[in-house]
């Protein structure tokens, strides 16, 4: 508190003075002289400080002085307002400095500036954007992207649980909430009257016709179907069941509790991405009531890596040494580039009491042959061509004796190879017109 003099040059430095302490912890302040008062908000920014000056009038008339640059500018504004509200030279005072504090992040302040920002200088920041984003190389553009998606994956996971919570709220409550609120509810609808109970009464059925009609025409609507089924899987199967095991989308899969759970042995303690645990609606449905979901891991479902001493066979190989053979037409969808199977699955099971008893099975019945995959048969060259390694086939058969049951009755008969084949990995370049020699079918 104080006296101003609008003519003294003292009067002057010592406002200066005032707000040059004051205006680096705070905001802005308050003055006010009699029936007129008066406000400045601080603006900081890197290139200085702006001062607004809003001035209100005993009548209730306000003016608002906005962009002034410097003190000695917004000094002078000031008492030039003063001066043309009260004719006196000297005028009491009160000013009082004011700051506020706010506890918003960085981000969610950018998301402010953002939303009260003019259309332009939005076009401006995109463009700046889109300029910095070309100056970068390959790899800090690779990191940039990852950055984003990683925290757009946060965030709308983030956001899917609080709308879960938000939606099922009412089974998070236990048992004494949950009849507490059901008491108090009852008791508040026992005290309308008969009146306010109509009216009650058919404003819920009018939300219930409209909410009908509103889910009809969305069900026929077919552009509210797909944007529906891409928000659903705009995430991607990135969810991991920690009963199953298997891939899932965000809609399919929920937050495990184990504590709602009776059977402690069911979960793999797999987490996803995002270092949480999920189960999906169809192991939770079962898990809940006790039981062993028919796709859980714990149900002999286990998918293990294949052994090394199987890793290098190929697939010629494999299909020689089978005792069964499946031929199925994998197709890929043209859109999501999925992969499904067309037409029948055919099952060929080879006679066990002529081959599978004795392998690797002779030449001349067993249909080894070198193989050519061809365009058309007409075409000289080959999109395909190999040849099985019989020292590789004896020792996985060797390796499936020791470890599968199903091979353990197989014997091997190391008569039924021909000589000329044993020594086929030892010259590995094996020339066009030296397999000509044998056996050849053009496919």
């Amino acid at each position: 508190m104080g006296t101003i003099c609008c003519n003294t040059v003292s009067s002057r430095l010592i406002l200066h003075k005032l707000i040059t302490d004051n205006m680096k912890y705070n905001t802005g302040f308050l003055m006010f002289m009699s029936n007129f008062g008066s406000s400045c908000i601080f603006q900081h920014s890197k290139r200085g400080c702006k001062y607004h000056l809003i001035v209100f009038g005993a009548n209730g008339d306000t003016k608002i002085l906005k962009n002034i640059h410097d003190i000695d500018s917004l000094i002078e504004t000031f008492f030039y307002t003063v001066k043309e509200q009260f004719c006196s030279k000297e005028i009491e005072h009160c000013i009082k400095f004011l700051s506020c504090s706010s506890n918003l992040s960085n981000d969610m302040r950018q998301k402010v500036k953002r939303k009260h920002s003019s259309h332009g200088k939005k076009h401006l920041d995109a463009k700046r954007k889109k300029k910095s984003c070309v100056e970068l190389d390959a790899k800090e553009k690779q990191k940039v992207l990852s950055d984003r998606v990683k925290r757009y994956k946060v965030a709308k996971i983030a956001k899917t649980d609080k709308n879960e919570q938000s939606q099922n709220w009412y089974t998070l409550l236990d048992s004494a909430q949950k009849d507490k609120l059901l008491t108090d509810r009852a008791a508040w609808y026992r005290s309308l009257n008969p009146a306010e109970k109509q009216k009650l009464l058919s404003s819920i059925r009018a939300n219930t016709r409209v909410l009908k009609l509103v889910k009809e025409s969305e069900a026929t609507d077919l552009y509210k179907c797909i944007s529906v089924f891409k928000n659903k899987i705009r995430d991607g199967p990135n969810f991991i069941c920690a009963v199953c095991n298997r891939l899932l989308y965000r809609k399919t899969v929920m937050c495990l509790n184990k504590e709602k759970y009776k059977m402690q042995g069911l979960f793999t303690n797999t987490k996803s991405f995002d270092n949480k645990e999920y189960i999906c609606r169809t192991c939770h449905s079962k898990a809940v009531q006790g039981k062993v979901p028919s796709q859980a891991v714990c149900n002999k479902l286990e998918v293990f890596d294949i052994p090394p001493e199987l890793s290098i066979l190929k697939k010629l190989e494999q299909i020689f040494i089978a005792q069964r053979i499946v031929f199925q037409k994998v197709v890929v969808m043209p859109k999501g580039q999925q992969r499904k199977i067309k037409g029948t699955v055919c099952n060929v099971p080879v006679d066990c009491v002529q081959h599978c008893n004795i392998l690797p099975r002779p030449q001349e019945i067993s249909g080894i042959i070198m193989l050519k995959l061809k365009r058309k048969i007409k075409f000289r060259g080959h999109v395909y061509f190999q040849a099985v390694r019989p020292e590789v086939i004896v020792h996985v058969l060797n390796w499936l004796r020791n470890n599968n049951p199903l091979y353990s009755n197989v014997e091997i008969n190391l008569s039924n190879i021909d000589n000329s084949l044993t020594t086929m990995h030892q010259n590995e370049n094996i020339s066009e017109s030296d397999v000509s020699l044998g056996d050849e079918t053009e496919i």
